[in-house]
């Protein structure tokens, strides 16, 4: 009996041992997602938590260079337009370049400014100018994202800046880089410059992997502390192009670190695959008018041989594992460039059916839970690149926009303007008050962020009905058009202590 025990007991100290000597999961970190995936079929090489919701930060600008990068293929738009400088786009935060009010910017600067600097005034000035408003601009991005296939993508602004309802996932931002690199093979030639100069200053391209690790030539960089360390890479080796997607990063060399390491197994997966689909035709460099042909393969992969002008944005059946026969053949090198195009390369297939993105809710500021803090993932400097080598953490990297999702914080951020539509002593005349006004110009407000802000008084609490993250003329023309409607209005400056 007491060997028994004994036996037992060894048993539980071993099993102890081993679970504490464990690597913690990389979705112990609550701001966690990752992808990576080859560029040319879309398969997935690896996947965690790649549809949770997340903050994508400055990975926005992708989308927003997107948007640029068909205004002037629709030649709407011309690389030495001169942008104009409005009020709000001078307010932005930091990361900027600091363009004063009334000064103008080349948009071939403007897109260099995005791809190296982080802009965030650059954003927005490029927003107004395509779309008359950064709120319209943004809302042409999240129509133009749910096109392509990014389900579970929300835009709120141009530049990434906080805001609780612009939410993203690695797929789907996967999803984005794949048709950019496709669609626009040149202009994706931007992503890979290093520094660019403006006005006697350079600045210097956040993506550190560019020039340290092997065949990586963009993308793109994103941070608030809302969302950690956000990485978009690609890289092309010996003829295969893979994309990597991390979310959630603690610093931007642990970022850095975990990249390669998702890149060099993805290389690994992809290139130990012994069979590829056979009879892929060269890859044109215009346009060839063909219909598209279709391919479902086993694992839910999907290549789209040839596209059309009009794009369809497929998206693999998760059941179908052979919907046509193909031929199988030995593995074939994939071509260097892709075909430009690829406008309706259908969006990464997920293992999981597509899940509507929730609700916005309504925000009760100061009373809401605080976030969990980001806790680190697994990661370790396989290649001996140290910090130093694979990005320690610039200041350029850390803007004084790294706020948590606090909604006082983020609304005064956003624009710095408020509008107050009364004071009650229910939550639920509050909620009420605020619905009611977006209702009566929602053209204005319907993007707003609605917040309750407590007040305590002497006889009790009072729930002040706000809309948050507007600028001033946004605010004041609403309140005047609120009360034309009988709605009592008030427009606030934000400060810390509101």
């Amino acid at each position: 009996m007491g060997r028994k025990v004994g036996i037992v007991l060894m048993a539980v100290t071993a099993l102890a041992i081993i679970t504490a000597a464990s690597p913690k999961p990389a979705h112990a970190n609550p701001k966690y997602g990752s992808i990576v995936v080859d560029a040319y079929t879309g398969e997935v090489l690896s996947e965690d938590m790649a549809d949770k919701q997340l903050y994508p930060a400055s990975l926005t600008k992708i989308m927003t260079l997107f948007m640029v990068f068909e205004a002037l293929e629709r030649k709407e738009i011309k690389l030495d337009d001169q942008l104009k400088v409005s009020k709000r786009a001078a307010g932005m935060p930091p990361s900027k370049l600091g363009l004063p009010v009334g000064s103008t910017i080349k948009m071939e600067d403007a897109i260099l400014a995005l791809v190296t600097k982080s802009a965030n005034d650059v954003a927005v000035v490029i927003g107004e100018a395509i779309a008359g408003s950064e709120i319209q601009f943004a809302r042409k991005m999240t129509d133009r994202a749910r096109q392509l296939g990014m389900s579970r993508t929300t835009f709120r602004n141009a530049s990434g800046l906080p805001n609780r309802y612009q939410r993203s996932t690695a797929r789907d931002m996967a999803t984005l880089a794949r048709v950019m690199i496709s669609r626009f093979p040149d202009y994706y030639t931007y992503f890979s410059t290093r520094s660019f100069a403006y006005k006697g200053r350079s600045y210097r391209n956040h993506n550190k992997l560019l020039g340290h690790y092997d065949g990586v030539d963009g993308i793109k960089t994103g941070y608030i502390n809302a969302s950690g360390f956000n990485l978009v890479a690609s890289a092309q080796r010996d003829g295969r192009r893979i994309i990597g997607v991390v979310f959630g990063g603690r610093t931007s060399a642990r970022r850095n670190n975990h990249m390669v390491k998702l890149l060099d197994r993805g290389f690994e997966t992809a290139n130990s695959r012994s069979l590829v689909l056979a009879g892929t035709p060269p890859i044109p460099t215009r346009r060839p008018g063909a219909n598209a042909t279709e391919v479902a393969v086993a694992e839910n992969r999907v290549l789209q041989v040839a596209m059309t002008d009009k794009p369809t944005f497929l998206k693999a059946d998760t059941q179908a594992v052979a919907a046509l026969p193909v031929t199988i053949a030995a593995n074939q090198p994939q071509p260097d460039v892709m075909p430009e195009d690829m406008l309706n390369v259908p969006a990464i297939p997920s293992a999981k059916p597509d899940i509507a993105a929730p609700a916005p809710k309504l925000v009760i500021a100061g009373l809401g839970p605080v976030s969990p803090s980001v806790e680190d993932f697994d990661i370790e400097d396989e290649h001996g690149q140290g910090d130093r080598e694979l990005g320690a953490i610039d200041l350029e990297d850390l803007p004084a926009d790294s706020l948590d999702g606090d909604s006082a914080s983020i609304a005064s951020l956003l624009g710095g303007w408020s509008i107050q539509v009364g004071a009650f002593r229910s939550e639920d005349r509050t909620s009420v008050a605020i619905s009611n006004a977006v209702s009566a110009a929602p053209e204005l407000l319907s993007w707003a962020e609605p917040r309750v802000k407590p007040l305590v008084t002497g006889r009790g609490t009072l729930y002040r009905a706000r809309l948050a993250g507007l600028d001033e003329t946004t605010a004041r023309d609403a309140c005047r058009k609120l009360e034309r409607s009988g709605i009592g209005c008030l427009a606030i400056q934000n400060t810390a202590s509101q």
